[in-house]
């Protein structure tokens, strides 16, 4: 039986959400009271004693001298330690509104430094993987429960999305005027929900502002929300190459097509690349993607993946 502490803030931020809680809690479900088991705790705060009780330290995103010191503390009391990164946080572009933050020098040591001491690491996608140059780095795209999917795509409505933050807001801007795609968005759809943040050039008529403060209740809402596009501008930039595709799950939960001027790329490969509402186009697309959403990005096998991970780990 493995028992692992995951240190971080207990509130279902939506990285933590997608990276470790949820995955933790399936692998848990799957595996606890049997051979080769897990089980895990959280805390916002340890002390030494705390960490003796554990075999395993978990985090996400560690990069504050803090996090680090944690880090050298769990091995020196004799856990092993996996980490966990779903952003390159070795090349935010300077526009980025993250940047002065994560391109301070001591962040970027640490950064690096816990990719490289951590006894197990989990990338997102396999951009970030070659970043921290881990040739055992293990790549765990992000994923959903088959259950999460509708049997159907949704009814044409025209319906588009945007979802994001200010962190975003520089994707949706220069992909806005660089792709011409101002009229298109603006024109096209017969009505644009923009969740969490709304680009001031695209407020119309059409636009409803929707703002979510809790993944839960955001998750709920996909599933009944009628979306045909989810629009996902992201501009071209080793960063984000190795953004993960949560917009595209999201589009398929919610019955629809992820829109990107990434498509055809890595984990972006059933994406559109341009506005199309044509009915027939718009099922074929969903349809493709459910089904390689259930071979490739299933919770229940990528837990596995985890589990084995830890496991293996020497």
């Amino acid at each position: 039986m493995i028992k692992a502490l995951i240190v971080e803030p207990t509130s279902l931020a939506p990285v933590n959400y997608w990276r470790l809680y949820r995955p933790l809690q399936i692998m848990r479900q799957m595996h606890t009271g049997i051979k080769n088991g897990f089980t895990w705790d959280v805390k916002d705060k340890v002390q030494e004693g705390d960490l003796m009780a554990y075999d395993w330290l978990i985090m996400a995103r560690p990069s504050k001298a803090p996090e680090m010191e944690l880090i050298a503390t769990a091995k020196k009391c004799g856990l092993k330690v996996a980490v966990d990164y779903d952003d390159d946080l070795l090349n935010i572009p300077a526009m980025h509104p993250a940047f002065g933050t994560f391109y301070d020098e001591g962040r970027q040591k640490v950064i690096k430094s816990a990719a490289a001491v951590a006894d197990v690491l989990w990338c997102s996608t396999e951009s970030i993987a070659q970043t921290f140059g881990r040739d055992d780095a293990w790549v765990i795209p992000n994923a959903i429960l088959p259950s999460d999917l509708p049997t159907e795509p949704a009814p044409n409505n025209r319906i588009a999305a945007w979802r994001g933050r200010e962190q975003q807001y520089i994707d949706a801007t220069l992909q806005m005027w660089a792709s011409g795609w101002y009229d298109k968005i603006k024109d096209i759809p017969d009505k644009w929900l923009w969740m969490g943040w709304m680009p001031v050039p695209t407020v119309t008529p059409k636009s409803v502002f929707l703002k979510y403060d809790n993944i839960l209740k955001y998750m709920d809402f996909l599933k009944g929300s009628g979306i045909n596009i989810m629009w996902k501008p992201l501009y071209d930039c080793r960063f984000n190459d190795g953004k993960s595709n949560i917009a595209w799950l999201e589009a398929t939960m919610a019955g629809g097509v992820c829109v990107t001027n990434y498509a055809g790329k890595p984990g972006w490969e059933y994406c559109l690349p341009d506005f199309d509402f044509d009915t027939n186009l718009l099922k074929r697309k969903w349809k493709m993607s459910r089904d390689v959403i259930y071979d490739n990005y299933n919770l229940y096998k990528l837990a596995e993946l985890r589990l084995k991970s830890l496991l293996e780990c020497p």
